[in-house]
Order: structure tokens, then C-alpha cells, then sequence
């Protein structure tokens, strides 16, 4: 029996997200819930959207709180820095 390995390059293994998917569909929830005309056409990011939002603990979003989230995304912010959670 064949079993299918999901691989990155490298071979290496993809890690697991730290990140649970509630983040998203939380992040999803607010965009679908505000005025069309008002929101449509936009590039979100789930924790940047969210902060804005009003959310300030994101601990109930981590998979492992023991371990770091790692940046797998690099997003330049308008005052020059990176986006960093």
C-alpha cells in the first residue's frame, strides 16, 4: 500500500502550523459581515484585520504555545517595517 507524503522543497517535511484556522474564518467572519461597497476590493491579513478589530489575545488561536510562530510570510508595512506578530 502506497501512503502519499506531503513534502517542501528540500524534501524536508512542511512544519505544522502554529496557527490554528480559526484565525481565518474569525478574519472571514468580519470581512463578510461589513458593508460591501465599503470593504470589497481590499488585500486583508487574518491578524493584521483582527488587531484592528479589536483583538488582542491571540494565544487562543496557537496550536502549541510552547512553541514560536515562524514567519511564513513577509509583508512590508507603509512606515517600512515588516509585518511581525
Amino acid at each position: 500500500r502506497l501512503r502519499a507524503r506531503r513534502v517542501r522543497r528540500g524534501g524536508r517535511r512542511p512544519r505544522r502550523p502554529r496557527l490554528r484556522p480559526e484565525i481565518m474564518a474569525d478574519a472571514a467572519n468580519w470581512i463578510l459581515t461589513q458593508k460591501s461597497r465599503e470593504c470589497s476590493g481590499n488585500f486583508f491579513i487574518d491578524e493584521a484585520l483582527l488587531r484592528e478589530a479589536g483583538v488582542t489575545d491571540f494565544d487562543v488561536y496557537a496550536n502549541d504555545l510552547t512553541k514560536p510562530l515562524f514567519l511564513d510570510l513577509l509583508i512590508d508595512e507603509p512606515d517600512g517595517n515588516y509585518f511581525k506578530s
